[in-house]
């Protein structure tokens, strides 16, 4: 699952976290959320859960955070 990294990253600040406190109020690592927001790793649904209700995002902010609409797999030519 790709995130777009920027909008998350800016919803963890707007919500005066840190990455350190961030990871410590939903249970994981700093790493774990720095390899997200650096896209090393994707954030298993269980994580995805845990942030969307940690920063009160709402279903469209969610959406475009970890669905990110609009990009689009090219269709192979034949």
């Amino acid at each position: 699952m790709k995130i777009n990294p920027e909008k998350f990253r800016a919803k963890i600040i707007e919500r005066g976290f840190n990455n350190q406190t961030f990871a410590n109020q939903i249970g994981v690592n700093r790493g774990t959320i720095s390899n997200i927001l650096g896209g090393k790793t994707s954030p298993s649904l269980i994580i995805v859960q845990a942030c969307c209700s940690e920063l009160n995002l709402t279903a469209e902010e969610s959406f475009i955070i970890f669905i990110q609409p609009g990009k689009k797999k090219k269709k192979k030519k034949k």
